[in-house]
């Protein structure tokens, strides 16, 4: 009963004053500060986040069976359209004529062919570049320049491709360990490619490997300013085309050496005439631009948030609809 305990000085003197102070005296109520009680979360595991709705869980509440397991939603099925798969076509009338034609056409050729050469074996015809062959005794036929080159060089050829394929994969296993590695190890296959490609240019195509190189490097420049812009692939068309038939007209273009002074280099061509294969350069070149073009428009779209798919499907509905 002393002021720490809620009474007051005043009240403990009457207290000893009076003879019904020894009564037991209820003790002051405690003042009762009204706090906002904190609001209890509920479960989670019936929330719609796993399975269930905010309506079925106030009727779980106020219902006795709520307790009773329920089964899950089932999950929406959508109808889609199963892809057909066809039936093999080898054994139907249509492939059976094809089997039939590809047989007389193909049987027809090489009687015909057989039939020429004979005239040949026998001695009725001749023609430069025909000679005996080491093939029972029948003639062989090197009037083609590029296979009289092979069979001429065969032996050279087959050893310089086993010597690169060794010295190639040498490198690999020495340098190259992982391809994570591009900027150490694929750097010395790098230098060996370069290095065995400009000599093997030079000595197939000589002074006329200028036309080449200025040929590739053009092309290459049209790739890498133009990108993805659509004269990118119309000027390496147009580019290639226009060598190659240009090429073919004027012999390699040999004669412009002399407008130069430089007639001397007429003389140092090599072995093979690089006008000839340049129409395998020329894929390169196309494939190259193309893929580089394609690659950038790809990038582009990324960045817009279409596909390369949608972009071409877009690009492909825009054209229909200008058509109608």
């Amino acid at each position: 009963n002393t002021p720490k305990y809620g009474a007051d000085k005043t009240d403990q003197k009457q207290q000893q004053g009076n003879p019904r102070s020894m009564e037991k005296k209820e003790p002051p109520k405690e003042e009762v500060i009204d706090r906002p009680v904190p609001k209890i979360e509920e479960p989670q595991w019936n929330t719609p986040k796993y399975g269930a709705d905010k309506t079925d869980q106030k009727q779980q509440q106020g219902n006795p069976r709520s307790m009773e397991k329920k089964e899950p939603p089932k999950e929406e099925v959508i109808d889609r359209p199963v892809p057909k798969i066809e039936e093999p076509q080898w054994n139907t009338p249509k492939y059976g004529a094809i089997y039939v034609i590809w047989m007389v056409v193909i049987s027809s050729l090489v009687y015909r062919w057989f039939q020429m050469s004979q005239e040949y074996n026998l001695g009725r015809r001749t023609t430069w570049g025909i000679s005996p062959g080491t093939f029972m005794d029948r003639m062989k036929d090197t009037t083609d320049i590029q296979w009289r080159h092979f069979r001429a060089f065969f032996l050279p050829l087959l050893f310089g491709m086993g010597a690169f394929a060794l010295i190639s994969n040498g490198i690999r296993w020495m340098f190259v360990k992982s391809k994570d590695e591009r900027n150490g190890g694929f750097r010395y296959i790098f230098y060996f490619y370069t290095i065995v490609g400009a000599f093997f240019v030079a000595y197939a195509h000589q002074f006329e490997a200028i036309w080449l190189v200025l040929t590739c490097g053009l092309n290459y420049q049209i790739a890498k300013r133009l990108g993805g812009s659509r004269w990118n692939p119309a000027l390496c068309w147009i580019l290639n085309v226009l060598v190659l038939f240009a090429s073919d007209k004027y012999g390699g273009f040999r004669g412009t050496f002399a407008w130069f002074g430089l007639g001397f280099m007429r003389d140092y061509t090599g072995v093979l005439a690089w006008h000839v294969y340049f129409r395998l350069t020329l894929l390169r070149n196309i494939s190259f631009n193309m893929e580089y073009y394609w690659k950038q428009r790809n990038l582009h779209s990324a960045r817009e948030g279409r596909s390369l798919v949608e972009t071409v499907c877009q690009l492909l509905v825009q054209a229909k609809l200008s058509n109608k």
